[in-house]
């Protein structure tokens, strides 16, 4: 039987008041990478949790040795990834630090392309090339539906560019 390993960790911000997050979530996974053996592991996602945490700290538990890579989301930031994070057995990975940013936002009108008419209540959806390989599990908020005018506005990401799908 393989002993587990833990992981704790704490969300920094990049804001000037610097005050933790108290709640957010976040998930640990097995990292992947384009071109290497499909390990079944990598494709299964970790399970989310919500943390509730006064200064912004959490612990994940019972994680199998090997590296890992740590995901969180927090309302008005943009999702933070942590890569590479090794976990031996039975021993307690400690200090990896999670950096916050205030997220990006997107909003526009949904519209017919033939009439320029808006299209009411469309749902809006941030499309990424990787995460059809590996679905983040983070990611799968990043969604929303327009307004009875057409307009929608996404919110919790990073800055970059987008394909969005409706």
């Amino acid at each position: 039987l393989e002993t587990a390993g833990w992981i704790t960790s704490r969300l920094v911000l990049s804001r000037a008041d610097g005050e933790p997050v108290q709640r957010f979530r976040v998930v640990a996974t097995r990292p992947f990478e384009l071109g290497s053996m499909m390990d079944a592991e990598s494709f299964i996602p970790g399970a989310t949790r919500t943390i509730v945490s006064t200064d912004g700290t959490f612990r994940l538990d019972n994680l199998k040795p090997g590296s890992w890579e740590i995901q969180t989301a927090a309302e008005g930031f943009a999702r933070a990834l942590v890569p590479e994070i090794e976990v031996k057995a039975g021993e307690v990975t400690k200090g990896v630090i999670v950096l916050l940013v205030e997220d990006a936002v997107v909003r526009g009108r949904v519209l017919d392309a033939k009439t320029g008419s808006p299209i009411p209540h469309a749902r809006v959806t941030t499309v990424s090339g990787i995460s059809r390989l590996k679905p983040d599990p983070l990611e799968h908020g990043i969604s929303t539906r327009a307004d009875a005018d057409g307009a929608y506005e996404l919110t919790g990401l990073k800055d970059g560019r987008y394909e969005l799908s409706g």
